[in-house]
């Protein structure tokens, strides 16, 4: 393709050198015709050199070619051979411990079982208080039961109204001795609780019943 470019240069330049020589008229036609005879064929080699280099210009370039890719398969089956994950307890299906059923007992298993015994109940302060009393028999049975205020003494009056927790709190819980006599005064609200009625007085899982009021 250099060697076609180069003698296309250096042809137009021989031609004008030869032309400002005198020649005879004969010779000047014969040369005429031999440069356009020449010169045909050297357009065609400059066309044909050009509609290559464009069509090579034109060719499009091969696709780049795409990566391949591999699937990695994903188990999601569960593990097997291991212990299952532990549920959480179910905050609304657990089981409530349920109070026990007072069982109904006399002065003397009242006695046996927590050391006390019941001198008296009576309403007083115009129908708003229960006064309680009792004698410590043994303090070391009494003691878990004065000795909280969870398990103190509850009334329950004829109409089962309960009244739980005395509302004044004596000495009765830290000072126990055998013999000594101990109240407790509980309100009474609505006066549940009336003179010559009978009244349950339930301590420990106990229930001592028909205790008259006074």
């Amino acid at each position: 393709m250099d060697e076609l470019l180069a003698a296309l240069v250096k042809l137009p330049l021989h031609f004008a050198v030869s032309a400002l020589a005198p020649a005879p008229l004969t010779d000047i036609r014969a040369m005429s015709r031999k440069r356009h005879a020449l010169r045909l064929p050297l357009w065609a080699v400059v066309m044909l050199a050009l509609l290559s280099g464009f069509a090579l210009s034109c060719t499009p370039a091969p696709a780049p070619s795409t990566p391949e890719i591999t699937a990695i398969p994903i188990d999601l089956a569960p593990p097997t051979g291991g212990a299952a994950p532990a549920t959480p307890p179910d905050p609304l299906t657990e089981a409530t411990p349920v109070a026990a059923t007072p069982v109904t007992a006399t002065a003397s298993d009242l006695e046996d079982r927590w050391g006390i015994r019941m001198t008296f109940v009576g309403v007083t302060a115009g129908g708003g208080l229960v006064d309680v009393r009792f004698k410590v028999i043994d303090p070391s049975k009494a003691q878990p039961i004065l000795g909280d205020p969870k398990n103190l003494p509850v009334l329950v009056s004829e109409d089962g109204v309960t009244i739980a927790g005395p509302s004044i709190l004596t000495d009765a819980r830290t000072k126990l001795r055998p013999g000594q006599m101990y109240f407790l005064l509980y309100s009474n609200p609505r006066g549940a609780i009336k003179s010559g009625s009978p009244v349950s007085v339930i301590v420990g899982g106990l229930r001592l019943d028909n205790v008259i009021a006074r």
